[in-house]
């Protein structure tokens, strides 16, 4: 990823050596920053840990975090929090893609619906 935060994968998988010596792995993005990075790390780090963490320091260079919480907008909410999977799968569908006997296991049972989105993405190789 070389200097860059975005990506699908999550910090800790892009940058192991750096996870491994952060020592305050419940705090959210915002209280680190605030307390700063070097608070968030024990103090003797390898190599690899500092080469990590100066391509984050690099990479937040300019980022602000405002404290107003985050709004997402999606055209798959259902209801304040609720994710209706029923309209993520017929977008799917609606791409053409042919159907599979797996997918017909997946959304057609009686399994909730973040039960079968999950093992939807876990099919997809998504998880």
């Amino acid at each position: 990823m070389d200097g860059c935060l975005a990506g699908d994968e999550a910090l800790a998988d892009s940058y192991p050596a750096l996870f491994t010596h952060y020592n305050k792995k419940d705090a959210t993005v915002q209280e680190m920053l605030s307390d700063g990075l070097q608070q968030s790390f024990v103090l003797r780090m390898s190599a690899q840990a500092r080469a990590e963490l100066a391509l984050i320091q690099q990479a937040l260079n300019g980022i602000t975090i405002h404290p107003a919480p985050d709004k997402r907008i999606t055209p798959f909410i259902k209801g304040d929090w609720g994710l209706d999977s029923g309209a993520l799968y017929r977008l799917l569908k609606a791409r053409g893609q042919p159907e599979d006997p797996r997918a017909v296991f997946i959304w057609h049972n009686s399994a909730p619906p973040r039960v079968q989105l999950f093992m939807w993405l876990l099919l997809q190789r998504r998880i």
